[in-house]
């Protein structure tokens, strides 16, 4: 397992996606960064700037960010905490690479964001080749049983889709459907599915690094109310 990314606005739900960061992580040496984006204030000074970077943080975003810090520390993580102002698409891929990322994480406080700045860091790690776990609103850190949406664009085998899910979380895909965007006639069953089988992260393969997802094909599962593992097909 290399690293995981979390963006952020330092929110409550941020602490459930360090939790779930240390649940699927093998321990050896992971770190864990939160990134935090943000437009970059605006001043005539440079002083005056670096003084507004310094001290833009609420009380509330402190309390979160000890609270993350102190729970990597308990469960003998290293965490590093990164503001990023004016992020770009090429920024954000060289801070992926330098940091070696194997794992996005993203809280669904910030996944469903509408700020310019979370809007736009999703898009883009949309069309990275990394696992995209996004939090569901009650989500628990421990996510195990998975349903696999197939959308019919020649996915891999499960069994291989599997090994390759297992090399960055501890998720076991217990049942599977076959569906396309005019196929949600299907959502009743899911839904009975999901019960059933005490489901609690959805997971769909996105294939395409230039177009990212398809937006029927990722708001689909996101529709469950569940978290969802996007992967890419080829790169896991």
């Amino acid at each position: 397992m290399k690293n995981i990314l979390i963006p952020t606005h330092l929110s409550p739900d941020t602490e459930i996606a360090v939790r779930t960061a240390i649940c699927s992580a093998s321990g050896t040496g992971t770190e864990i960064m939160l990134l935090l984006t943000a437009d970059a204030p605006t001043s005539e000074s440079a002083s005056a700037l670096l003084r507004s970077m310094r001290h833009e943080l609420t009380a509330s975003q402190l309390s979160v960010l000890d609270d993350c810090r102190d729970v990597a520390r308990k469960s003998g993580f290293s965490l590093k905490f990164h503001t990023q102002y004016s992020l770009s698409g090429p920024l954000l891929r060289n801070l992926l690479q330098a940091m070696e990322t194997g794992l996005v994480i993203i809280p669904a406080s910030y996944a469903n964001s509408t700020q310019s700045t979370h809007t736009s860091c999703v898009k883009w790690l949309s069309l990275s080749k990394l696992p995209i776990l996004q939090l569901s609103e009650t989500a628990t850190p421990e996510l195990r049983k998975a349903l696999l949406i197939e959308n019919g664009l020649g996915q891999l085998p499960v069994h291989e889709l599997q090994l390759q899910i297992n090399r960055k979380l501890p998720i076991q895909i217990v049942s599977q459907a076959n569906i396309s965007s005019e196929e949600q006639s299907l959502r009743q069953l899911l839904s009975e599915t999901i019960d059933l089988r005490d489901i609690d992260v959805l997971i769909h393969t996105r294939r395409t690094e230039k177009t990212g997802r398809r937006k029927n094909d990722a708001a689909f599962p996101e529709s469950f109310g569940l978290s969802v593992l996007s992967v890419y097909e080829n790169a896991i």
